[in-house]
């Protein structure tokens, strides 16, 4: 049993203090509103990003490269058109810390670098987009003409110009593709991916003992063994069978179990070290 509790130990230390495959963190998301629009702030020391705008639904996802995440998986936004925040550990080798805004529908958006991390502001009339490696990309802006006068004139020249094309052009026969879609077999973005497939081996609570906890205000992990000796590290969020770990506190472990179509807290207290005769 000390074996196994020192080779946890030392595992654990060497996760903390020693690991290389990440440069930076992302430690926190702020969210105001200013002047009317929404104000996303994540406070960040990574150096790389990389920003995308997806539709149907509409999301921004923002991927930072050698980043660890201390975010709460979700942040639910009382400011429109922001609906919500979700956050992962999309990638472990190499990290990917990535973070989603989930949006009511289409805004126009600019993201640049602060002092403190990343700014996103939400729901400009009008701005520029910046991208990663600072390249900017100007964003599609509508301006409502004063006169009608000027919006008379620019109807007549579109019109004229669609004539003068069609003279000109020959009209070709209208093909029509029809492309399908099917996600069956496919893997989810969201899921971290570590380059091979494990197969889901959980921590059945019934047999199991906590043999340790490692708990500080940001981050808490679980030294827990089953009853064939096998050891796991859980941290709050974590599946078990049956389940998964609902909070983490100094000396228990508190899981919330799917009981006869309910659900049940169930606590494992640390199982105390048996003195030696």
């Amino acid at each position: 049993m000390n074996t196994i509790k020192t080779k946890l130990f030392f595992f654990l230390l060497s996760i903390f203090c020693l690991n290389p495959l990440y440069a930076g963190r992302v430690n926190r998301i702020k969210l105001e509103k200013v002047n009317g629009c929404v104000k996303v702030l994540i406070l960040t020391n990574a150096l790389q990003y990389k920003d995308t705008l997806i539709h149907n639904p509409e999301r921004i996802v923002i991927d930072f490269q050698k980043a660890h995440s201390r975010l709460p998986k979700e942040i639910i936004s009382s400011y429109s058109p922001l609906i919500k925040i979700r956050t992962s550990q999309y990638s472990l080798n190499p990290y990917v810390t990535r973070v989603v805004l989930d949006l009511k529908h289409k805004t126009i958006y600019s993201i640049s670098r602060s002092k403190r991390g990343i700014e996103i502001n939400l729901g400009k009339k009008s701005g520029k987009k910046l991208g990663k490696k600072g390249q900017l990309h100007q964003g599609k802006t509508k301006v409502k003409p004063k006169k009608k006068s000027i919006k008379k004139a620019v109807k007549k020249s579109v019109k004229k110009a669609k004539v003068e094309l069609s003279k000109e052009l020959p009209v070709l026969p209208s093909k029509s593709e029809v492309f399908f879609y099917n996600s069956r077999g496919k893997r989810d973005p969201f899921s971290p991916y570590l380059g091979i497939q494990v197969k889901d081996t959980l921590l059945g609570i019934g047999n199991a003992t906590i043999v340790g906890i490692m708990w500080s205000p940001n981050e808490r992990y679980a030294l827990a063994q089953d009853a064939q000796g096998k050891a796991y590290i859980l941290q709050e969020g974590d599946r078990v069978s049956g389940g998964k770990v609902l909070y983490i506190r100094k000396k228990k472990v508190v899981f919330l179990m799917r009981v006869f179509g309910g659900t049940k807290k169930i606590s494992l207290q640390v199982t105390p070290k048996k003195e030696e005769k």
